[in-house]
């Protein structure tokens, strides 16, 4: 009995050390202000595209085999002025305006906001269905936008399926997000 114990002990070690090794923190830069910091899969393929004039990184996300979803990010760093003006209320109020224009094509009829939150994230978004989606565009969207540190982050992932794993695993990954600012 004692071993069949100690071999499972084993095994949840291994696999605990598996998961662990599944996804890793990546800096991702934003030209003149520091960086994204985001736990990010190593099977998922991240490409980056940086703004030197605006300040602004893009990155799109997406698996590195099938297509069971597609996400772009934005990342825009925020000016003292800006940074204070950003509340989660005016992030609340903009991803409403923006989901009530995409709510005219879902299935839907009524737009439910939920909150994204962790230790330094704030943010709002929405999931619709597309009602008559183009062939080959996806059926669903998940869209939002979410502020940490100094950056405020637009996201929008599509999906063939309405609650995907890995529009859960993105929602996560963003609401633990982090600025790490550049070194004086």
């Amino acid at each position: 009995m004692k071993a069949r114990y100690a071999i499972l002990f084993a095994a949840c070690l291994l696999a605990g050390k598996a998961l662990s090794q599944s996804s890793t923190a990546k800096e991702y830069p934003v030209p003149g202000h520091g960086f994204l910091r985001m736990n990010m899969p190593l099977a998922w393929k991240v490409e980056p595209r940086g703004m030197a004039d605006l300040a602004t990184l893009f990155l799109h996300i997406s698996p590195t085999k099938g297509n069971s979803f597609d996400a772009q990010i934005t990342v825009v760093w925020l000016n003292a002025a800006n940074l204070g003006s950003t509340t989660p209320e005016s992030i609340k109020a903009n991803t409403e305006r923006t989901g009530n224009g995409v709510l005219l094509q879902a299935v839907e009829k009524t737009l439910i906001l939920r909150e994204l939150r962790g230790a330094q994230t704030f943010g709002t978004y929405y999931a619709l269905t597309d009602r008559i989606p183009a062939p080959g565009e996806f059926k669903h969207i998940t869209q939002g936008s979410f502020l940490t540190g100094e950056l405020l982050c637009a996201f929008t992932i599509h999906s063939e399926s309405p609650n995907p794993s890995e529009v859960k695993q993105l929602l996560r990954i963003f609401s633990e997000a982090t600025h790490v600012k550049p070194a004086p």
